[in-house]
């Protein structure tokens, strides 16, 4: 998805709601504060607006479902320049983003969880469903397949089963989250079965980050990474 159509699209949207009188810059009731109170939630972020409209900043896909939502627009139009500007709404996969959750590229911090008042949603027109996270990205240790400041989109699995080792998995260990390529480790349980009982996390960024192995738990939580938006502070 081009950003750069997506804030072209936006700005296109935006003068067209000033035509119609719905958007005036230096009104209290209509004016960038307003509208930043509304799609931000902080009327202090009307200069980001200013920003988006001066190509000086992207807006965010968050933002946009907003901002559609508050005046009737297409969602299609302003993210893939389908259909017409001012129609029904499509239909689009709910994804979660977890504000506050890290996908740290590094070492974990904080706490993964979806009963969050930071968290919000937002959604993308190529996904189905309503089962997505989105973690915002901190570190360097997935560079240069993931960089700081991405945003992965990803799917919860439900078995190990669904796991292929060396590729890019989101996982959630006590409480920690992780960006790393995944190698499964086995052992034989009780019923003399293999299961997997360890993981090997490992670094694209292998000279400055070691790799290191993890114990799984009933509470090890697995996502597969299926989109990376980047730049997406």
């Amino acid at each position: 998805m081009n950003r750069l159509e997506v804030n072209k699209r936006f700005i296109e949207v935006f003068h067209l709601l000033e035509q119609k009188g719905l958007i005036v810059r230096n009104d209290r009731s209509k004016g960038l504060s307003m509208l930043a109170q509304k799609i931000y939630g902080n009327k202090q972020y009307g200069h980001n607006i200013g920003n988006v409209l001066k190509k000086e900043r992207n807006i965010t896909f968050e933002a946009v479902e907003k901002f559609c939502e508050l005046f009737g627009i297409n969602e299609s139009y302003i993210l893939k320049g389908e259909g017409q500007p001012f129609g029904k709404k499509q239909s689009r996969g709910q994804i979660c983003y977890l504000h506050d959750q890290a996908a740290v590229a590094g070492d974990s911090i904080g706490t993964a969880t979806q009963d969050n008042s930071s968290n919000s949603y937002f959604s993308l027109p190529d996904l189905s469903g309503n089962d997505y996270l989105a973690f915002p990205v901190e570190g360097n240790s997935m560079e240069p397949r993931i960089y700081s400041g991405d945003l992965l989109i990803c799917k919860p699995l439900e078995s190990w089963s669904e796991v292929k080792d060396n590729e890019i998995y989101t996982v959630v260990i006590n409480d920690r989250v992780f960006v790393k390529y995944i190698k499964k480790m086995y052992e034989k349980n009780d019923a003399g079965q293999q299961v997997v009982s360890k993981i090997n996390l490992i670094s694209a960024n292998y000279l400055e980050h070691d790799p290191f192995i993890e114990d799984v738990t009933p509470n090890t939580k697995i996502y597969k990474v299926v989109k990376r938006l980047q730049d997406f502070n």
